[in-house]
């Protein structure tokens, strides 16, 4: 240990985590006034904190209105920060400056200590979306609860989030076992397919530089089947098990055989997905 300095324990630090990110949660609420149809909570820690996930996230995504001036938004967070009493006195919050003139709009909240080894961190992005593309969206208020009180969310349905999670997975560089087991948890929800409606508006808020559907529908599906062999390689189940521990408490168990049914399904979406977008390509 560094002399006169004290490390923040496993289990301290993942409470002064989910502290901090409900508390930046309300304190983004309650940063400006938001109107309807302005923003939409999405990504794994809006299934973990509005829709009953056990996984462990965490940053904080957002989808915003293409236009919304968000200069200055981070400072306006920071003014409204509220911790509850029992945090540690050799604790304190710093907000970085907002990244203004990028897509997604990003900054960071920090609770650390010049005394104290560790610290949490919350990561909030809000991606700009088209305006229209965002308004067709399915939402549902979310009534959030913190140290502090509670807060109301506006948060992506359940179905909404599917789309969102297979599009992802097709999407990324490389897999995420975030994405298989979020996906695995919706199916056992009830929610157990893409609609081809949900995927083509995905093409709209995550647009490619040219602005076409058919360009953003094509890039998709030749990164999908990249994903997609990733997924069923020998070694995709263990490599999830290994990544999603960290992910999940302790007493819910992780290993080949939890995971594989895991791996299995989230395979089983991206097949639908890519048949869905190939389809969506023919049209375009």
């Amino acid at each position: 240990m560094a002399l006169g300095k004290r490390t923040l324990s496993a289990q301290e630090e993942f409470y002064l985590r989910g502290v901090l990110q409900t508390a930046t949660l309300a304190a983004l609420m309650d940063s400006r006034r938001w109107a309807p149809g302005d923003l939409a909570f999405q990504g794994g820690t809006s299934l973990h904190l509005a829709h009953g996930s056990v996984r462990f996230s965490e940053d904080l995504d957002f989808l915003v209105r293409g236009g919304l001036s968000l200069k200055g938004l981070s400072r306006e967070v920071a003014k409204r920060l509220r911790l509850p009493p029992d945090i540690a006195s050799d604790l304190s919050v710093s907000v970085t400056p907002s990244r203004d003139q990028r897509n997604p709009h990003s900054f960071f909240v920090t609770l650390s200590g010049a005394k104290v080894i560790g610290s949490a961190k919350v990561k909030i992005e809000l991606w700009q979306a088209p305006e229209q593309a965002l308004q067709a969206l399915a939402l549902k208020v979310s009534t959030i609860a913190s140290q502090t009180g509670q807060t109301f969310v506006p948060t992506l349905t359940l179905s909404e989030i599917f789309a969102d999670k297979v599009f992802a997975l097709g999407g990324r560089e490389r897999i995420k076992p975030r994405d298989i087991f979020d996906l695995w948890w919706l199916c056992q929800q009830g929610v157990t397919s893409p609609s081809i409606e949900l995927l083509r508006a995905r093409l709209a808020i995550y647009p490619v530089q040219s602005g076409l559907e058919l360009d953003a529908a094509q890039a998709w599906i030749q990164s999908a089947f990249a994903r997609l062999a990733e997924l069923q390689a020998p070694e995709a189940v263990a490599r999830a098990a290994t990544d999603l521990r960290r992910w999940m408490p302790t007493s819910w168990p992780v290993d080949v055989n939890t995971v594989a049914p895991m791996v299995a399904c989230a395979t089983e979406q991206l097949q639908r997905g890519l048949a869905l977008m190939r389809s969506l390509a023919e049209l375009a």
